[in-house]
């Protein structure tokens, strides 16, 4: 499934079209402004890192 970020700072339209890309069959991840659309983009981008680590 792809998923798109949509960055949006109207509350209604920013809901009303994460409904409709989830309808349509896509992953939906919302903010409501470029600072946390861009915060949320590299939290995704990010590699996930091992808690544990062998010596």
């Amino acid at each position: 499934m792809k998923t798109i970020l949509l960055i949006e700072d109207d509350t209604f339209i920013r809901e009303n079209t994460a409904e409709l890309l989830g309808l349509a069959g896509y992953g939906v991840r919302t903010a409501e402004n470029g600072r946390l659309g861009v915060d949320l983009a590299l939290a995704l981008a990010s590699p996930p890192t091992s808690s544990s680590a062998t010596l």
